[in-house]
């Protein structure tokens, strides 16, 4: 036995370093309240024995802990707390009841339960990765109590010294201005003035002084790029963070309207899926069990590769109504496609993929699309220099090769699959290299390539902005499709950097299709309430090992405050006169329309208010907006890089919106079945993601104007695009009924497939089945409206309510007053007639 407690502590201690790591806002609460591990000391000390009634619960336990590794009891602990997450949130912030309520919770579980999820977090926390988390908690929780007993500083010394002479001037002032009146009873005028100017320069220095003693402290005292500010307000909270984990795609696994998360390990060789919990979508009418965070990613599928995988996209290829997905895998060379396919039944979310079957192998990242307009994935890309192939699914998938004599498409991937000229025929474009110099190749589509094969011959090359052609050696980001400037058009967004590093020489530049031609976007790099000491850029992306990205931090595009306007979500370098950046942070670029002083389009950034990275970790990989619950206001996934460990985490944080803006989220399903009971598990395919789909919308603004938007669905699968299979119009503050709503899949003829749907409620989600294909009349749409939106529409209920009651108290008793009236009327009249008788 030892002679002291300090490394019981110290053990315990790793509970608070595992939970901040996996749980930031959870531990905060709790550090919050004073509480530390010290409530599991029982836990540690007996092995869950002193708190368990079941004898089988604690042999079975006390086996788990033999067979593996000590720390399992940490592992354990922190799997009981996360499991009761929602009952620790809600209990009361008071000491004793909190630490009351942790003390029972190994009671409340089932330890077999209990047992897999700890087993789980052993699997994605190593012992090793915990253990180095554990001496960083040490070493800032010494670095706080050391920062009281350090001596002063030069800074502090010297704001100290201002702080003095800021007093020092104060009383000279005050000196100075009693002997100004003093002179002023004894003196002539010229004296006055004199001294009326020594006092108004001696007041000058002292609020000189002051401000400069507030900036130096504030100065001091801010760590990083931090802003109270966030886009339009708005604050951010970390709902969870998966460390090891990068982030592949978006889709609906199981069906059942709640948008899951694909993952990929650190090193690339297996799949991960965060399910979320059903029935929490805000549009439902009945929740079971909402949770506020998503679980913890399980294993999906181990496919055992020969290299690692580089993407992920998420699409129907076999024509089922089930979420497939394209896995490319490279190591320096060519790109290699396997297709995982879904099982239906028991076995949903459960994934088949054969690795001696290869689909196909590719210089470049494919194109995931539907060139035969079938609602069924393709993919399309290029084989060698000479050669494009295209593999067309369906429940038996055909390859057809097409020679090719054109530019050979880059090695960054980029590319794009949706209408860009408003024709509702999804369009082909692609980044390609022609003489060392990039440029974008557009196919243009019309009814004639329907459903053949993409006319190269009559491909346009776009030469990129006249500043990323003089530079030596630009990097540019992936591009973007969306109606930036509101007039229901699409236009492309290009990222780029003219400098290395992107240090004075980040630009954004906006193509227009119709004009066709580049137009140069207004960017306000500084953040709004950032620290004035640093200067601004975009982020180059870190290339380590691991999925291919953009070659800058983002963008991710979507209306992210709701005022109707595009944003674009990009990461930050900021820098402080060095020759390379001090870090990365994620922001957002809110669209503030066209300026009419110049004619242009302008972005101004915002950092996110609350949304802090882990500790240690200051590269941001990847960036994606997000819908947690379905509730069409859009959060952030973050894939951040922690230098010293390097290794991925992925962070969600969530959104609080201050604003009351309104919005339509529009989702398009397949069409391939006219029904639930038609379709695989009798659920409609929620979430799948179907290329090429277009959407548009018209209603009237608060200034009587017309306001417009388009939006695109299934456009990008390359380069971890990680786009929603759904778009988000937003109508600002004006809650006013959408006039029009459009929704249009590809078609296979002269005939388009438009489906209209008239005067739609603001705050609603809309489901378009287009089913059958070719007749638009006979498609359905299901409206879900979002109940109790802020609470308003309970407000405005209540608000009613009692205004109809004052009214009914009211008219009650004028009707009650009306008859004693009448009634005494009657009785004078009456013996009014009788006394005239008389």
């Amino acid at each position: 036995m030892e002679a002291s407690m300090d490394s019981t502590v110290d053990y315990m201690q790793l509970i608070f370093a595992l939970l901040g790591y996996l749980r930031p806002a959870l531990t905060e609460n709790l550090e919050q309240v004073g509480l530390g591990p010290h409530f599991a000391l029982a836990w540690i000390v007996t092995w869950f024995a002193h708190v368990l009634q079941e004898m089988d619960d604690v042999r079975r336990l006390f086996d788990l802990f033999l067979a593996t590794d000590p720390l399992m009891l940490i592992y354990l602990s922190v799997a009981i707390i996360i499991r009761s997450d929602e009952e620790v949130q809600s209990t009361t912030a008071d000491f004793g009841m909190l630490h009351h309520t942790l003390l029972r919770l190994p009671k409340k579980h089932p330890v077999e339960e209990l047992v897999r999820n700890s087993v789980r977090l052993y699997s994605t926390v190593p012992p090793d990765l915990l253990l180095t988390l554990g001496k960083q908690r040490q070493a800032l929780s010494d670095s706080k109590n050391d920062r009281h007993k350090k001596p002063m500083t030069s800074g502090h010394r010297s704001n100290v010294r201002w702080y003095f002479g800021a007093i020092f001037i104060a009383a000279l002032a005050y000196v100075v201005y009693w002997w100004r009146v003093i002179l002023k009873r004894a003196s002539g005028i010229a004296y006055v003035v004199l001294f009326n100017q020594m006092h108004l320069l001696l007041f000058s220095l002292l609020i000189w002084s002051c401000l400069h003693c507030i900036t130096f402290s504030f100065s001091a005292n801010q760590s990083g790029p931090l802003s109270p500010t966030g886009p339009s307000g708005s604050t951010f909270s970390t709902a969870c963070t998966w460390p090891g984990y990068q982030l592949a795609a978006f889709a609906d696994l199981n069906a059942d309207r709640q948008m899951d998360v694909v993952l990929v390990n650190a090193d690339g060789t297996q799949l991960y899926a965060s399910i979320a919990p059903s029935s929490q979508s805000t549009f439902a009418l009945a929740q079971r069990s909402i949770s506020r965070t998503l679980p913890i990613p399980s294993l999906l599928l181990s496919p055992a590769l020969d290299e690692p995988i580089r993407s992920v996209a998420a699409a129907d290829f076999n024509g089922d109504s089930v979420v497939d997905l394209l896995i490319l895998t490279s190591s320096n060379g060519p790109y290699t496609a396997f297709i995982a396919y879904g099982e239906t039944g028991s076995n949903r979310g459960s994934f088949v993929l054969d690795k001696s079957k290869p689909v196909g192998s590719f210089t470049s990242q494919p194109l995931v699309c539907d060139l035969n307009s079938d609602a069924i994935a393709d993919l399309y890309g290029q084989t060698s220099a000479t050669q494009h192939m295209i593999i067309y699914g369906g429940n038996v998938s055909s390859t057809v090769n097409i020679s090719y004599n054109g530019p050979k498409w880059s090695s960054l991937g980029y590319s794009a699959f949706g209408d860009v000229d408003g024709d509702t025929i999804p369009d082909v474009l692609v980044l390609v290299e022609q003489g060392g110099q990039p440029k974008l190749q557009l196919i243009r589509r019309d009814v004639s390539s329907i459903p053949g094969l993409p006319d190269l011959a009559k491909a346009e090359l776009i030469d990129l902005p006249r500043q990323l052609e003089a530079a030596t050696k630009p990097t540019l980001g992936l591009f973007s499709l969306g109606d930036y400037d509101s007039d229901g058009k699409i236009e492309l967004l290009l990222p780029a950097c003219t400098t290395s590093g992107c240090h004075d020489g980040s630009h954004i530049f906006m193509y227009d299709f119709e004009l066709t031609e580049w137009t140069y976007i207004d960017i306000i790099w500084e953040p709004k309430g950032a620290h004035p000491s640093y200067s601004w850029s975009l982020a180059e992306t870190p290339m380590t090992v691991g999925l291919s990205v953009s070659a800058l931090v983002g963008p991710t595009v979507g209306d992210f405050d709701l005022d109707g306007r595009p944003d674009v979500g990009v990461g930050l370098a900021y820098w402080s006169g060095s020759s390379s950046p001090m870090g990365t942070v994620p922001a957002v670029l809110l669209n503030e329309g066209v300026q009419s002083s110049t004619d242009r389009l302008q972005f101004r950034a915002f950092l996110l208010n609350g949304a802090g990275l882990p500790e240690g970790n200051t590269q941001v990989r990847q960036l994606a907006f997000f819908d947690h619950r379905e509730k069409g206001t859009l959060d952030i996934f973050v894939m951040s890089l922690n230098e010293a460990l390097d290794k991925p985490t992925v962070s969600l944080f969530f959104q609080q919106l201050v604003n009351d803006f309104y919005f339509i989220k529009v989702t398009v399903l397949n069409g391939l079945c006219s029904g639930p009971q038609k379709c695989p598990d009798n659920r409609f395919p929620y979430g799948l993601p179907v290329p090429g789909l277009s959407s548009s919308f018209s209603t009237e603004g608060a200034s009587g104007a017309k306001h417009v938007g388009a939006g695109l669905i299934g456009v990008q699968s390359c380069c971890s695009a990680l786009q929603l299979p759904s778009v988000v119009f937003g109508l600002g503050p004006f809650a006013n009924y959408v006039d029009r709503l459009n929704v249009a899949i590809p078609p296979v003829s002269r005939k388009s497939r438009l489906f209209a749907i008239p005067a739609l409620v603001p705050n609603s989600e809309v489901f378009v089945n287009p089913y059958p294909h070719d007749n638009p009349n006979g498609w359905t749409a299901s409206l879900f409206l979002q109940p109790l939106y802020n609470m308003k529409v309970l407000y405005i209920a209540i608000t009613l309510i009692c205004v109809c009651v004052v009214l009914i108290v009211i008219i009650t008793i004028l009707h009650c007053l009306e008859l004693r009236e009448d009634r005494l009327e009657k009785q004078r009249e009456a013996q009014r007639f009788h006394f005239d008788a008389m």
